[in-house]
């Protein structure tokens, strides 16, 4: 077995403590078994392995720098407060996306990697089932299922970090159910477990009542949808002649398999909606779409941020808030969102961060993106789709995340460790694609 493949299989072991983070072992108060050995992996590896960066090594000087600015201004701010948590969460984030890029880039590890992620995903999505059907014949009271009545919780305290925990994987398992129809398939798992995935992860997502991983889920597969038909669209009759070689006759005949495969799209998107549908209603609560802090949050908190544009201080935003009469906005999420939960991924950020913070969060996001969307366009012209396709499902996987965080005070940058997986897979597949695409152009 590869270097690369140990490193998957070892990393991917204690990834899975993500998934049950109420019942991983804890070294001493805030600071997680998992997170410690994540740590030593990474200093192993670095040393008897430097292809660990050799894709952090290749990303834009503005990506560099925005993953430095968050630690940067910790830094700063460890002047006057403790920050050493949040230090140590954000560090121990971007080693697992540099870890992780470097196992992308080598098929057998990926593959190892994604089916070890695939299974914590599951098994948290079973126990969802069982308590929502309360079929146990115990108390799992380090679930703290008891306290949460409106959706299941998994491996999880509740239905929010339920959500963190698997939809950015709901939605690569969504995207790779969609092209079925196409018969393209691109994941490393047989088609009968990825249709039972795809199944079981929806319905766990559906009955947890967290809207906003429904949202996310929903937003990324129908970005995927839309944009894994794009560059076949969009790629111009003549361009494909000369690239392939093709006649005109055989452009036509992909045309006309194209509007056939029409009546293929209408069913899968019909039996989708039917299922989240059924899954929805048959929830024990109602799920409430409506909720006014969508609006309130902006409303308060960006003129704040906007005013203390170096991040405010917690007395300085408690004093604000009361000045405002908007205390009720306070939802008191844990050790950090006191007084401060804007619940909004850029709200948040910019309380902690200040506006530096959110240029940050927001240039690592949309350049790594941005790139790898522009990469597959390139892979589709040498016919390359299965990576094309795999670049496009890890970008859904990130707007999954990016959407269910645009509703909570948990993101990259303010603790939620195990989604800088998606970030590092899509540096890792794009830097893959890349050289196969310069390899190709040389050859």
């Amino acid at each position: 077995m590869r270097i690369s493949s140990i490193l998957a299989v070892v990393l991917g072991f204690f990834i899975l403590f993500f998934y049950a983070q109420p019942i991983a072992p804890q070294l001493t108060e805030g600071i997680p078994t998992h997170v410690a050995f994540i740590w030593l992996i990474f200093l192993l590896f670095a040393v008897l392995w430097q292809k660990v960066f050799i894709v952090v090594t290749k990303l834009t000087p503005a990506i560099l720098f925005a993953l430095a600015t968050p630690i940067l201004i910790l830094l700063y701010q460890s002047i006057i407060s403790n920050v050493v948590i949040s230090l140590a969460q954000i560090v121990t984030g971007i080693i697992i996306a540099i870890m992780v890029s470097s196992i992308w880039i080598n098929c057998e590890a990926r593959n190892h990697f994604f089916k070890i992620v695939l299974l914590g995903a599951i098994a948290s999505a079973v126990v969802s089932l069982i308590q929502f059907f309360n079929i146990h014949p115990f108390v799992w009271s380090w679930t703290e299922y008891e306290l949460f009545v409106y959706g299941t919780a998994g491996l999880e305290k509740n239905p929010v970090p339920f959500g963190y925990s698997i939809v950015a994987i709901t939605s690569v398992i969504t995207c790779a159910t969609i092209m079925l129809y196409q018969k393209k398939y691109f994941l490393p798992i047989s088609k009968a477990y990825l249709i039972f995935s795809a199944l079981l992860l929806g319905v766990a997502i559906a009955l947890s009542g967290a809207r906003s991983a429904i949202m996310g889920v929903a937003i990324a597969a129908l970005w995927f949808f839309l944009y894994s038909k794009k560059p076949l669209v969009g790629i111009e009759k003549v361009l494909t002649c000369r690239t392939y070689n093709f006649s005109q006759v055989h452009v036509e005949n992909n045309a006309m398999r194209r509007r056939k495969s029409g009546s293929g799209t209408a069913i899968i998107a019909v039996i989708i909606i039917l299922a989240l549908v059924l899954a929805l209603k048959s929830t024990r609560e109602g799920i409430d779409f409506q909720d006014p802090r969508f609006i309130a949050n902006w409303k308060v908190y960006l003129p704040l941020i906007l005013r203390s544009p170096f991040a405010p201080s917690e007395i300085e935003s408690y004093l604000y808030l009361v000045d405002q009469d908007s205390l009720w906005l306070l939802m008191n999420e844990g050790k950090r969102a006191q007084p401060n939960a804007p619940h909004n991924i850029i709200l948040t950020t910019g309380i902690f961060y200040g506006v530096p913070g959110i240029i940050s969060i927001v240039t690592v996001y949309l350049l790594t993106m941005r790139k790898a969307y522009q990469i597959s366009r390139e892979a589709l012209k040498y016919n390359m789709c299965k990576e094309q396709l795999w670049l496009l499902a890890l970008i859904a996987a990130n707007i999954g995340v990016v959407c269910h965080s645009w509703f909570h005070n948990a993101n990259i940058f303010m603790g939620e460790m195990r989604n800088w997986v998606w970030i590092g897979a899509l540096w890792g597949m794009s830097y893959y694609v890349k050289v196969q695409l310069l390899k190709n152009r040389v050859s």
